[in-house]
């Protein structure tokens, strides 16, 4: 499958094995929300992948610093992916865990995008997490400001910090098309406590364990759109923290 018929959703949680029971929580919440079963093995290596047959339990002896696994099917391929060693936010001293799916670009998939994100978030403890359909990883790529060269970023969005200069976990490195923010992201934020007040997102719902999940635009996010360009502009301006471009607010009323 094409890089551009697919999008992402991914979290960022607290360091831990991919074999971590967190791991396995995030991956039954997508499962019941996607309603696939993630069962084949893609790291063996092998075509057409093996079924697991007893994943849970294969999950929970799995010493491995990557887990693949796949829903078997060619025609609409579901990836799902948990690493260690992501990045290390100062002050810490292991790697995030990344935990990731791949799906494919089509309205069924993108329908359930949100409510995907609002059920693993939890699950796995994820400090912040983001949906980015084709193009939002490369506008975040060349926002930030490398050793190995200077940002680039497109007319009205701002520099950013590269992720191991982030000064803690839970800032979140950029925006995507949905957000995940775990109740000490808002904080840190400074996220308003009331979903009226959520200008300029399209969408904010407050989860029962005071995480959010954010909507910026109500269709997929399209960075060759202008209007959807300028939304995230305006993200940036009102939340400056994201990209670790200013101190965090630790306000209290959206814990």
């Amino acid at each position: 499958m094409n890089i551009l018929d697919t999008f992402l959703i991914q979290l960022f949680v607290p360091p831990m094995l991919p074999c971590d029971r967190r791991v396995l929580s995030c991956l039954e919440a997508s499962e019941v929300v996607l309603k696939e079963d993630l069962v084949y093995d893609l790291k063996a290596g092998s075509v057409p992948p093996p079924r697991l047959q007893s994943r849970n339990a294969w999950l929970r002896d799995s010493r491995s610093s990557r887990i693949l696994l796949c829903n078997g099917r060619e025609d609409s391929l579901v990836n799902f992916r948990a690493a260690g060693g992501y990045w290390i936010p100062r002050g810490m001293q292991e790697p995030l865990t990344l935990i990731e799916w791949t799906l494919p670009f089509r309205e069924s998939y993108l329908e359930c995008a949100e409510d995907l994100i609002a059920a693993a978030g939890p699950a796995g403890m994820a400090w912040w997490g983001i949906t980015s359909p084709p193009g939002i990883g490369a506008l975040a790529g060349a926002m930030m400001d490398l050793p190995t060269r200077p940002a680039k970023p497109p007319k009205g969005l701002p520099v950013i910090q590269q992720p191991d200069n982030l000064d803690h976990p839970a800032c979140p490195g950029w925006f995507g098309w949905i957000n995940y923010w775990s109740a000490e992201s808002a904080s840190r934020v400074g996220l308003p406590s009331h979903p009226a007040q959520m200008e300029p997102f399209d969408v904010a719902r407050r989860l029962n364990d005071g995480s959010w999940v954010l909507r910026l635009t109500s269709d997929p996010f399209d960075v060759a759109n202008e209007d959807h360009m300028a939304k995230m502009a305006a993200a940036y301006e009102h939340f400056k923290y994201v990209g670790g471009r200013s101190a965090p607010s630790l306000v209290t009323s959206a814990s």
